[in-house]
């Protein structure tokens, strides 16, 4: 995932914006040391320099039961369309020998 820098400097015309490359380290209006934050709208938490997560604690947590629901309902939906295949061809099946018997 691709991390977002963002201003700190609440008196800056960009403070708070998520535009900034990866390549700058300061401010281009302002001067102020850039940070990683957050990527989810809204949320500015600042992350460690060291992570590479793109998203605070919280809503990586977030993400992840998400993913997990998300899985789930796939499997869910997999296994139903199995068995509906299943009983299509017992069905067919059943019909083609009772042709075969006429």
């Amino acid at each position: 995932m691709k991390r977002v820098k963002a201003c700190p400097n609440s008196e800056c015309s960009q403070f708070h914006e998520k535009h900034f490359k990866e390549s700058e380290n300061y401010c281009s209006q302002c001067g102020a040391k850039l940070y990683y934050v957050c990527k989810e709208k809204d949320c500015y938490q600042h992350l460690p320099e060291d992570s590479l997560d793109a998203y605070c604690a919280p809503h990586l947590a977030e993400w992840e039961i998400k993913k997990a629901e998300r899985t789930e309902k796939i499997i869910d939906v997999g296994s139903k369309i199995f068995m509906g295949l299943l009983i299509v061809g017992v069905a067919t099946k059943g019909v083609l020998e009772a042709f075969k018997q006429k």
